[in-house]
């Protein structure tokens, strides 16, 4: 009789907490269960969960979930908080936070989820690494991490990193945080990105990697949403549209200061 194989090890690194809520936590959740169907051994390397979340009675994956030094309830991408945090700093603290938090405040989350990872392995390497951004200090993570295992890297782009309204980057920082991307995507062995616009803004910056890239796109799980709503209104009749997404254009804040517009403030 052969011997059975152990299957083989995931290291999920998503920092929004799976389980909080937003598109960010429900992909790795989705992702990580179906993984594990796939035959993965998965474990979630996440943040904490947001205050007013329970974490669930099982997991079809081991979750740590690690608290970090900067930690703050998450909100946007893939937050689980919904009020808007109003936040007036003084241009010295502006300028401390933009050097400080590259390219995101979660960087300062890495060494104790290190520590936390380096315990619940108890010395083991894992078979391959995925890792979600944002935040995209995820990625500088995972970098390491393959360094140090000489593991697979696979980056999951939710979102693009260059140019996004919600977290604009001051203008010296824009090629450094450009040069360290082309870095991170050249060390990756699979790029995913959520949407097909998105892939062709990687490529143009950085063509070499088409060979190595898909597109894992949002989605729903029928089995636990249910079939698609059916309209109950004929031609003719009036009716209500509901956009639940989010409107990214920047508009200036009281203060003059421009800030991002979301369905919290329409």
């Amino acid at each position: 009789m052969e011997a059975r194989l152990s299957p083989p090890t995931l290291l999920y690194i998503a920092f929004y907490y799976p389980f909080g809520g937003g598109s960010g936590a429900h992909r790795t959740a989705r992702l990580g269960r179906y993984l594990r169907a796939a035959g993965w051994d998965v474990t979630v390397l996440s943040g904490p969960p947001p205050a007013d979340v329970l974490p669930p009675a099982a997991t079809p994956f081991r979750l740590l979930s690690v608290k970090g030094p900067l930690h703050r309830p998450a909100a946007g991408a893939g937050g689980g908080s919904h009020q808007p945090i109003l936040d007036r700093p003084s241009r010295l603290r502006v300028l401390l936070r933009q050097i400080a938090f590259v390219p995101d405040p979660e960087i300062f989350w890495i060494p104790r989820a290190y520590a936390v990872l380096r315990r619940a392995l108890g010395g083991r390497r894992v078979d391959a690494i995925l890792c979600s951004g944002p935040p995209f200090s995820t990625f500088i993570f995972g970098r390491a991490l393959k360094l140090m295992w000489r593991a697979p890297l696979v980056l999951d782009y939710r979102d693009v990193w260059q140019g996004h309204p919600w977290w604009p980057a001051p203008r010296w920082r824009r090629r450094p945080e450009a040069w360290l991307e082309r870095r991170l995507l050249g060390a990756a062995d699979l790029v995913v990105a959520n949407h097909d616009s998105m892939l062709r803004m990687l490529l143009a910056h950085t063509p070499w990697i088409a060979n190595r890239c898909l597109v894992v796109p949002n989605g729903f799980d029928e089995d636990e949403l249910g079939p698609p709503v059916r309209p109950g209104w004929m031609p003719g009749q009036t009716f209500e549209i509901v956009y639940a997404g989010t409107l990214y254009r920047a508009v200036a804040g009281g203060d003059g200061r421009s800030e991002p517009l979301s369905v919290q403030r329409p």
